[in-house]
C-alpha cells in the first residue's frame, strides 16, 4: 500500500501528488500487524469456544455420575447448578486415564525391564536378572498408580509417606502390597474391567489406523480386515463408556474422597431443635443416640446427600441401604451439625460394607 499526499504548487492555483516515505512504510508496518491482531483474536475466540465446550463436557459428565449414585439411594439432584460437578467430571476423567494407563505400563514395564538384560549375560544370570528387573518395573508401576489412587482414598496412604520412611527396604516391600490394594480398591469390579478392556481394544485399534503402530509387520489382508473392523468396534464406545460411568457411579465414586471430587459420604451428628427431636427420635429409633425421649442429639448418621431442604442420612452401622432406609431430615429440624472423623467403605447399590467411626463423647 502506497500513502499519497496532494501538496500545492504555487498560489493554490495547481496541485500535484507526492508520496511521502515515512507514511508508505507506516502503510506497509500498519497492515501485517492489523492482521495478526486479527488472527490472535481469533484463536482467542475459538480457545474460548474449546474451554467452554470442555466445561459443559465435564459439568454433564459430573452431573450424570453424581445422579447414577443417587438413583441407587432412590434420591436425584437436577435442581441446581453446581460447580461441584465439574470437579467429578474432571475425577472422572483422570481416572479413565490411569484405567487405560495402568495395563499399558504394566505391559510395557515387563517388556522394557526383559530388554535391559536380556544381552547382558546367558543362562541362569540372565533369567535371574530378568526377574529382578521385570519385579523393579513392576514395583515402580504398582506404587506409581497405587500412590495416586491412594491419595484419592480416604483410607490410602498419603503420596509423600514413601519419602517419610528415610527409603527402608522393609517399608517399600510393605507398601508395594498397600498400593496393590489400593488399586484392586479402585479397579477391581466387573463392571470396570469389561469396559476398561473394551475400551483398550478400541484405543489400540485407533492408534493402529493413526499409524502409530505402522512399524508393526502386518500383512495387507490383516490390515484391509482391521480397517473393515474399525466401524464396526466403534459401535462398542458409547455401550462401553456408559458401562464405565455407571460402574464408576456405583462402585468407586462413593468410596473417593468428597474434597477432590468423589462421592464419599459424610459422618455426622445432628444436634435437632427441642420442639423436633422427640417425635423423630421416636418415630426413628435406630437415629437415637441414647433411646432417651429427650435427647436432641442423634447417633452418628451417614450423610449420604443433602439438598436445600433435607438431609439424607442412614445411621451408620446400618450394612445396607435397604436395611434400614434413607431418612429424609428436614433442614428445618436441624439446629447443629457436627462432622465426625472416620469414613464408610461403599460396596455396590449403597450398601455400607465397613465403618469406622471416631468415637464420639
Amino acid at each position: 500500500m502506497t500513502v499519497g499526499l496532494i501538496e500545492p504548487v504555487d498560489s493554490g492555483e495547481f496541485w500535484k501528488l507526492s508520496f511521502h516515505p515515512d507514511l508508505q512504510r507506516e502503510a506497509y508496518v500498519t497492515e501485517p500487524a492489523a492482521e495478526e491482531s486479527k488472527g490472535l483474536a481469533k484463536k482467542v475466540e475459538e480457545l474460548s469456544k474449546l474451554g467452554t465446550l470442555v466445561l459443559v463436557g465435564l459439568y454433564v459428565l459430573g452431573l450424570l455420575i453424581t445422579n447414577g449414585h443417587l438413583m441407587l439411594l432412590g434420591i436425584a439432584d437436577f435442581s441446581a447448578l453446581q460447580a461441584r460437578f465439574v470437579m467429578t467430571g474432571i475425577l472422572f476423567v483422570i481416572y479413565t486415564l490411569i484405567l487405560l494407563m495402568l495395563p499399558v505400563s504394566l505391559v510395557f514395564g515387563l517388556w522394557f525391564g526383559y530388554q535391559i538384560v536380556k544381552n547382558m549375560s546367558t543362562g541362569w544370570t540372565r533369567l535371574l536378572l530378568s526377574l529382578l528387573a521385570i519385579l523393579l518395573c513392576l514395583w515402580l508401576v504398582v506404587e506409581l498408580f497405587g500412590s495416586i489412587v491412594g491419595y484419592m482414598l480416604p483410607w490410602g496412604r498419603t503420596w509423600d509417606m514413601a519419602l517419610k520412611n528415610e527409603f527402608k527396604p522393609s517399608f517399600y516391600i510393605r507398601d508395594l502390597v498397600t498400593c496393590a490394594h489400593q488399586l484392586k480398591d479402585a479397579f477391581w469390579h466387573a463392571k470396570i474391567i469389561f469396559a476398561g478392556v473394551a475400551l483398550q481394544v478400541m484405543l489400540a485399534m485407533f492408534l493402529y489406523l493413526m499409524g502409530l503402530w505402522g512399524n508393526l509387520k502386518v500383512s495387507e489382508d490383516a490390515h484391509k480386515g482391521l480397517v473393515k473392523l474399525a466401524p464396526y468396534l466403534s459401535l462398542l464406545a458409547a455401550p462401553s463408556l456408559f458401562l464405565l460411568i455407571m460402574g464408576y457411579a456405583d462402585s468407586v465414586f462413593p468410596n473417593l474422597l468428597y474434597n477432590v471430587g468423589g462421592g464419599q459420604p459424610h459422618i455426622i451428628e445432628l444436634h435437632l431443635k427441642a420442639t423436633e427431636a422427640p417425635l423423630l427420635l421416636k418415630e426413628l429409633p435406630a437415629l437415637n443416640r441414647d433411646n432417651s425421649a429427650t435427647s436432641t442429639t442423634t447417633a452418628p448418621l451417614v450423610l449420604w446427600h443433602q439438598d436445600e431442604a433435607f438431609f439424607y442420612v442412614t445411621p451408620a452401622s446400618v450394612h445396607a441401604i435397604s436395611a434400614g432406609g434413607l431418612t429424609a431430615i428436614a433442614v428445618g429440624s436441624i439446629q447443629a451439625v457436627r462432622y465426625l472423623a472416620g469414613y464408610i467403605r461403599v460396596g455396590s447399590d449403597g450398601r455400607i460394607d465397613t465403618s469406622h467411626v471416631a468415637s464420639t463423647p
